[in-house]
């Protein structure tokens, strides 16, 4: 490797700190206040290691409310207080204090990032990461369905994500349950990357390796410890993303050149269950009604088909599945209780039924 390659590579480790020069929707919306407050609402449920990418963004966010750039300097302040050598929480604070007009403070920021990112320490290069992940957090956050880009948004989230799990393969000053939660989210890049393609010119080969690489992450998720404090919440969402991604999948399973009908009945009548994944795309699309008409038709006949809707994103339940009891996750936490009930009944066989 010559120098200007061996440069280039140590360059590409180097993170740019901070929010505020991602491409983020919350520049240019009328009103960020829902979206903070759904944030807000989700880092009360969901503590450990993403917490302060999560603090990080809702200081984004507050920032961009109406008189919200006092809340935002206090929110990035905590950042640094539990992590003082947070990278994003300092850039995202001397940008804030730029506009507040605090050049000491700014300059502080400046000068204490430029020597961080000098360091080349173990310590340093999981700290390079951890930024790397934040903003790939920050990313997959920031896709709405109304979005223009959200595909170069969740490519370049997938390859923060990337970099990151890459950074530390050799290291050990990031705990593996850290980097399993990393994993989680990459496996929520590849998710949205397929959702948010059906109606691209995308080949079938590259949502299909897309899907397996998202199953692979989740399996890793779902062999989390237990014992650790944070496993639940990431235990019980890996399971239910799991359960729909190990089932049919009609661009993956569906037969060429056989009616789109005869495929549906075809899957349901030879599958043990049927996971009806929640949302507003779902409760409006025709198709999505048809199926689940169709599992109904196969559950009530007495054959082995249950049907398992879960909730992923909040929506109106569908009349005809509202006696059903449905697993909600729409809002990242989920009871052990319920988790085990999950994990239950996606393992239960026919003849348990």
């Amino acid at each position: 490797t010559n120098m200007a390659d061996s440069s280039h590579e140590h360059a590409s480790k180097i993170p740019k700190p901070g929010f505020f020069h991602l491409d983020l929707f919350a520049k240019d919306a009328k009103d960020i206040s829902p979206w903070y407050d759904e944030l807000k609402t989700r880092l009360a449920q969901e503590t450990g290691p993403i917490e302060s990418a999560m603090t990080n963004l809702l200081g984004v966010f507050a920032f961009y409310k109406l008189r919200g750039q006092g809340e935002a300097r206090k929110l990035l302040e905590e950042v640094t207080r539990r992590d003082e050598n947070n990278l994003n929480g300092i850039a995202n604070k001397q940008f804030i204090y730029g506009q507040l007009m605090r050049a000491k403070d700014e300059m502080a920021c400046r000068d204490r990032l430029k020597e961080l990112l000098s360091d080349e320490s173990d310590t340093a290069i999981a700290r390079n990461a951890r930024c790397f992940a934040e903003q790939g957090y920050a990313l997959i956050n920031d896709v709405r369905d109304d979005s223009k880009d959200m595909v170069s948004k969740i490519t370049h989230a997938i390859r923060l994500f990337e970099t990151a799990l890459s950074l530390v393969g050799n290291i050990d000053s990031v705990a593996i349950e850290e980097q399993v939660v990393w994993k989680f989210y990459l496996s929520k890049c590849y998710w949205r990357l397929d959702q948010v393609t059906l109606t691209k010119q995308v080949t079938h080969d590259d949502r299909l390796n897309w899907l397996i690489r998202a199953q692979s992450l989740l399996i890793e998720v779902t062999k989390l410890n237990p014992g650790w404090k944070s496993s639940r919440f990431y235990l019980a969402r890996a399971w239910a993303m799991l359960g729909s991604l190990e089932g049919c999948i009609a661009d993956r399973d569906f037969v060429p050149g056989k009616s789109v009908f005869d495929n549906i009945i075809y899957s349901i009548e030879n599958s043990f269950k049927t996971l009806l994944i929640l949302t507003p795309n779902f409760v409006t699309s025709e198709w999505c009604k048809y199926e689940t008409e169709q599992a109904l038709m196969e559950s009530l006949k007495g054959k082995t088909t249950c049907v398992i809707p879960i909730m992923l994103h909040k929506c109106d339940v569908p009349a005809s599945i509202r006696t059903i009891t449905y697993f909600d996750v729409s809002c990242d936490t989920i009871g052990s209780y319920d988790w085990l009930r999950l994990k239950k009944a996606l393992e239960m066989t026919p003849t348990e039924q």
